[in-house]
């Protein structure tokens, strides 16, 4: 048996009609040489007909919802291909995208891992007014990603199949951001190479993950930890960057709760998280303060800064 080059991962759950529009946009590659595994995390007999109208798609299930991380760790498995592809169910990917990343990858075998910038547009695929600029990781991809993601969906991505082994797939203990984990431990050992040409249109709609702030917030703040676990075990010399990294992190994401989603008590929480992290950064301290006397209005925020 032949083995194709690509592998394309898609993990799914209780989504018809995008799930659909985003095989067809993997159809649509000039680049053929691949395979499409869908990976259904256990939305139900229902979507049975769903996945029969899939033809020549590899789909797999499982019995109980395991999350993404955990689909495409069993997807792992199962792949062929030399590079694999992350497509996330709701996102669909531009006519290029394959290709342009399969000559990257060759043109640099010391790569780990590619990625393509993207456009965000509403539900209906169209693009939205305000746009991302993209940031490229490059040959320091680790010292950038641990200030923060700047992947913006697994969508985006293509890595070496050997890699993404090596490092150990998804935590399936994360429940977001877990790309940004593996991307993580992927730059320790490899550079990557950014595409700044858009490849992928990510969907903003309201039942995504990243959505849920409280959610997303605390994951952030374990992966940070984690990475932080493992700077005082393995790599000490990385350790006050990522506290300082985090520390600011943890500050802005205070502001956000306090005068975006008004709520107090979160801003708090993370202020202090932000102090017991970096005990020494005065501006915590004086953040703290005027988060608890402060009055949740627009006009103070900006006064603020």
């Amino acid at each position: 048996m032949r083995r194709p080059t690509a592998s394309v991962i898609i993990p799914n759950y209780r989504r018809s009609q995008t799930l659909i529009e985003a095989v067809n946009s993997v159809r649509a590659q000039t680049y053929a040489d691949h395979e499409i595994i869908v990976v259904d995390d256990a939305s139900g007999p229902d979507f049975a007909e769903v996945y029969d109208s899939l033809l020549g798609v590899t789909v797999l299930r499982h019995n109980a919802r395991m999350g993404p991380s955990a689909a495409r760790n069993t997807a792992l498995a199962a792949v062929h291909g030399e590079y694999l592809a992350f497509l996330d169910s709701d996102d669909v990917w531009l006519p290029h995208k394959l290709e342009s990343q399969v000559r990257r990858l060759r043109e640099r075998p010391d790569a780990a891992l590619t990625y393509c910038h993207a456009t965000l547009t509403d539900a209906g695929l169209t693009p939205l007014p305000s746009q991302p600029a993209p940031v490229e990781a490059g040959d320091d991809a680790f010292r950038v990603l641990l200030r923060r993601n700047v992947i913006w969906s697994s969508s985006c991505v293509m890595a070496r199949r050997d890699a993404v082994v090596e490092a150990g797939g998804f935590d399936t203990q994360l429940q977001s951001a877990n790309d940004w984990d593996l991307w993580l431990n992927l730059a320790r050992a490899a550079p990557f190479v950014a595409d700044p040409t858009p490849g992928v249109l990510y969907r903003r709609h309201g039942d995504q993950i990243s959505g849920a702030k409280d959610a997303y917030f605390e994951t952030d703040v374990r992966v940070r930890e984690k990475w932080m676990q493992w700077a005082r075990a393995d790599a000490p010399q990385w350790l006050p960057e990522m506290r300082r990294r985090a520390c600011r992190h943890y500050q802005r994401h205070a502001w956000t709760a306090l005068y975006d989603c008004h709520d107090r008590k979160r801003a708090l929480s993370a202020l202090f998280r932000a102090i017991r992290t970096c005990p020494l950064d005065v501006r915590a301290y004086g953040r703290l303060l005027r988060a608890t006397i402060a009055p949740l209005t627009p006009a103070y925020r900006h006064a603020a800064h």
